[in-house]
């Protein structure tokens, strides 16, 4: 797979001339399709030298969270730091990822994904809404403005969540439900395939409210119930927009994350299985390790292969 590796990583069965190594892609078994190469206005902020490169590193969580389509939060309260020093974030319980529906409650500012929806096409307030999270003003508004109209352009998420504004500003009292759809391993092999665009998964569905969806895809309705935390959606670690809806300037153009049906290299098969023989297996299985046999890439084998320098 091409991984650069320190020689003392091999094998201990391979030798020195012809090294083997199993970090990156259990020795072939997991052949998966590299992210795309980043903007070149992205690449420049992460590497470059310049006032406003150093400035986008040291604060690039903030960017990446007022940016970010999702919510990060905990299952407990997080621990207070209370004894100076370096800052640490630490928690207690687990972390996930929540989705509020796409509009705001009357009155409340928008947030996350609610602002590509609530403001979409409309580049100066958006921006504006998220330079008024931080109060300390430690956002250049100039860099926040480019990656707002960069990511316009590249990322078919943020494209998806602008037409579903579109659609409710033309009508704004439809019931609006935006489907994100799990792709199909039939049409789509998901070892060679990971950027997919806004019409093959987005679907904006306009109806009674009611419908009927996939339970594997993740579904926002336009507005929440009486209940402030009633339209909130959790967003599975074993879903695949689980990484493209929350870290956006890792993956601008939306690339896709693991998923548990992606086959390992040499098992064809595996990826047209039926999904109920697959979930049957999996309860044997470990699906985050794939011991046991299994003949699909496990989530600690697809974060290997990616985490390796190529």
């Amino acid at each position: 797979c091409r991984a650069l590796h320190l020689l003392e990583e091999k094998l201990s069965c391979s030798s020195n001339r012809v090294p083997g190594f199993s970090g990156c892609c259990a020795v072939g078994k997991v052949e998966l399709p590299l992210f795309p190469n980043p903007p070149e206005l992205i690449w420049d902020l992460f590497t470059g030298d310049s006032r406003e490169s150093t400035h986008f590193r040291q604060r690039i969580r903030s960017y990446n969270n007022v940016l970010s389509l999702t919510s990060l939060g905990t299952t407990e309260t997080p621990y207070r730091q209370n004894d100076g020093g370096v800052y640490s974030f630490r928690i207690k319980g687990a972390l996930y990822h929540n989705h509020g529906p796409l509009l705001p409650i009357d009155g409340e500012r928008p947030k996350f994904a609610q602002i590509y929806v609530h403001d979409s096409r409309d580049l100066d307030a958006q921006v504006s809404h998220r330079m008024n999270v931080f109060q300390d003003n430690s956002l250049d508004q100039t860099i926040l403005s480019t990656l707002t109209q960069l990511l316009q352009q590249c990322n078919w998420l943020v494209q998806t969540y602008e037409t579903a504004g579109e659609t409710l500003r033309s009508n704004p009292q439809l019931p609006v439900t935006l489907q994100l759809k799990v792709l199909n391993p039939r049409d789509k092999d998901p070892r060679t395939y990971n950027v997919p665009t806004a019409d093959e998964i987005g679907i904006l569905i306009v109806g009674s409210g009611d419908e009927e969806f996939d339970k594997r895809d993740i579904i926002i309705r336009a507005r929440s119930g009486e209940n402030e935390y009633q339209g909130l959606t959790r967003i599975s670690e074993i879903n695949h927009y689980y990484l493209a809806l929350q870290y956006v300037l890792l993956l601008p153009q939306g690339a896709l994350g693991w998923r548990i049906d992606i086959p390992l290299r040499g098992n064809v098969e595996a990826g047209l299985t039926d999904r109920r023989e697959l979930l049957a297996q999996q309860r044997q299985d470990n699906p985050t390790t794939a011991r046991g046999g299994s003949k699909h890439v496990s989530l600690a084998m697809w974060h290997s292969f990616h985490l390796f320098e190529r």
